[in-house]
């Protein structure tokens, strides 16, 4: 009978402190893609509740026509009972109410308005001007293109925190992006006719071809629900 040749103590050491090692390395890159697809799965999914709010009023709205009141955004037309008064009224009526959110709040920080919503995320509407944009296909490239052309040309800006109060409360913005960052923070801009990115960061075309990559190479395969952090 042949004796059986047994691991030592040391090499059982090497074999534990390699595994350990490969975990340190592969689980925190694993976590960052879960939270990077859970983050990107959010911002989609607010993107798409604004724009058809949004698409709603101003197009399909039967109350929406004819009469357009001073105080709301030029473009947006409301019926002779002057529905939108003034930029609450545009925020509430038209976000805050088709949205079901909660916590409409019109004090805290002048010149913002905010409201969450029932999955944790939160919306602020800031910079509001009467005398806004159209964004045709001829005006959008310029005026997507930087953040001082974007906010000189739109009706309003809507700042977006995908989970809330919790962090790390950080823009993703185009250097964001170049980095392969995805945070928890996105900005859009309201035009008379659409809601949309500026194109340096193209939030959701970016977004698909980094799912696409990863679906492609390692993929991630745990449901995106944003951790905690």
């Amino acid at each position: 009978m042949q004796n059986e040749k047994a691991f030592s103590l040391a090499e059982m050491l090497v074999v534990i402190a390699i595994m350990g090692r490969l975990i340190l390395v592969t689980v925190p890159s694993r976590v960052n893609n879960v939270k990077k697809q859970a983050r990107l799965t959010y911002i989609q999914k607010a993107y798409e509740a604004l724009d058809k709010v949004y698409n709603y009023a101003i197009y399909d709205d039967n109350s929406i026509a004819g009469v357009c009141d001073p105080g709301a955004p030029a473009g947006l037309c409301t019926a002779s009972t002057n529905q939108y008064n003034n930029f609450n009224d545009v925020v509430e009526k038209m976000f805050y109410n088709n949205m079901r959110a909660t916590g409409f709040d019109a004090t805290t920080t002048p010149g913002v308005i905010s409201f969450s919503t029932r999955d944790g995320m939160t919306y602020s509407f800031s910079k509001f001007k009467p005398s806004c944009g159209y964004l045709s296909n001829n005006d959008k490239t310029a005026n997507l293109k930087t953040k001082s052309a974007a906010e000189g040309s739109s009706c309003f800006i809507i700042d977006i925190d995908v989970n809330g109060s919790a962090g790390p409360n950080k823009p993703t913005d185009a250097s964001a992006l170049k980095n392969g960052e995805w945070n928890d923070q996105y900005r859009l801009y309201a035009f008379k006719d659409s809601i949309e990115f500026l194109t340096s960061e193209n939030i959701l075309i970016v977004g698909k071809k980094a799912a696409t990559e990863e679906k492609s190479g390692s993929a991630v395969e745990e449901s995106a629900t944003l951790p905690n952090e």
